[in-house]
């Protein structure tokens, strides 16, 4: 089963361009041998994820990303089946965003709270989330 989980975290250190860098390569090496895909938005400190994949990779990530101590104050925003993947050519991209942007983003992940496990709203929110990553993402 197809299936997607998006999440927002804050950051406990910087994340300068080397580590940046070392995290991306980590992460697209990672994804690419489980068939996972996504995208990795930052702003002033905070996170916004979406991860796709078979359910138990997805799972057995998030279970990783939750442990990992360069963030904190994780939650998840929808967690679901999907028709399909938004982001299949993508290991992981990634965008830093600015400050408007992330106030959006944070709007959405407000409103989309009340229906955590919703397929019907994780869709709505990805379709919601689309311009945003298709306008700001950095392929390198």
């Amino acid at each position: 089963m197809l299936y997607s989980l998006i999440y927002t975290s804050q950051a406990t250190v910087p994340l300068d361009e080397e580590s940046r860098r070392l995290l991306l390569a980590q992460a697209r090496s990672f994804n690419t041998a489980r068939h996972l895909t996504g995208v990795l938005l930052h702003a002033d400190g905070h996170f916004l994820q979406i991860l796709e994949g078979a359910q138990e990779e997805v799972e057995a990530l998030f279970d990783r990303i939750q442990q990992d101590p360069r963030h904190e104050g994780i939650r998840v925003v929808v967690r679901g089946p999907v028709r399909r993947r938004e982001f299949p050519h993508w290991g992981m991209g990634f965008s830093q965003l600015s400050y408007p942007i992330l106030a959006r983003l944070r709007q959405l992940v407000r409103h989309s709270q009340a229906a955590v496990d919703s397929t019907r709203t994780a869709l709505s929110l990805r379709d919601l989330l689309q311009p945003f990553v298709l306008h700001a993402v950095a392929r390198e």
